[in-house]
């Protein structure tokens, strides 16, 4: 079965399985991070999913935060980020589960080396059970 939800960009992010609603992260990734820079997203709708998965590998060390804000605009945040460390060139998912109402969040990849870090598969998941 096909869905779409708005703001997102095609139909096939969306997928129904059993008992989950499962829909991927609609980010504009970059290929690469500068120098002990920092990548941080848009405000991304979650649409009151609770349980969030993003993942990414750095070819340097770093840290991958998601902050959830309760409402949409992404200005009254809900509790603190969840953070995860990355180790250079090895992938990292960071699972927010916390089962809190959350109307939006942001991704931030922080880049801990002083030359340029290459991102590769970066992927964001929203899932509703």
């Amino acid at each position: 079965m096909e869905a779409k939800l708005p703001g997102f960009a095609v139909a096939a992010d969306v997928a129904v399985e059993g008992p989950a609603l499962q829909v991927a992260v609609p980010i504009a990734w970059p290929a690469t991070i500068a120098a002990s820079g920092t990548f941080t997203s848009g405000v991304v709708p979650t649409f009151g999913m609770p349980h969030v998965a993003v993942g990414a590998t750095l070819s340097n060390a770093g840290t991958l935060i998601v902050q959830p804000y309760l409402d949409t605009a992404g200005a009254v945040a809900a509790g603190a980020a969840t953070t995860q460390a990355l180790t250079a060139n090895t992938g990292a998912v960071l699972d927010l589960n916390s089962g809190k109402v959350m109307g939006s969040l942001t991704v931030e990849i922080v880049n801990g080396a002083a030359s340029v870090g290459t991102l590769t598969n970066p992927i964001g998941v929203l899932q509703a059970r």
